[in-house]
């Protein structure tokens, strides 16, 4: 019989904790954008300006929306309004 392949690095978007049998996600409002991640410090916050959708982000998920600005850890495109006068 043929050996199978088993384990390998973790992929990027989120990270695998020594003895874990599968990846678990980076939470929602942060990324991870390299393999090999064991614990969710290694997910990074989103950054300034970003927005990170969901879970299991390799990459900041887009820029916030006209009108709004995002202070880090932005969950979604409109995290602040922009108060009048400001852009």
């Amino acid at each position: 019989s043929e050996p199978s392949p088993i384990g390998g690095l973790c992929p990027a978007g989120g990270y695998c904790p020594i003895g874990s049998s599968f990846p678990r996600a980076c939470p929602s409002g942060t990324y991870n954008n390299f393999t090999g991640a064991v614990a969710a410090v290694d997910c990074q916050n989103c950054d300034p300006g970003m927005y990170c959708a969901g879970s299991n982000n390799p990459f900041p998920s887009g820029l916030c929306s006209a009108g709004y600005y995002c202070s880090g850890s932005a969950t979604s495109p409109t995290q602040h309004l922009t108060p009048p006068g400001y852009y």
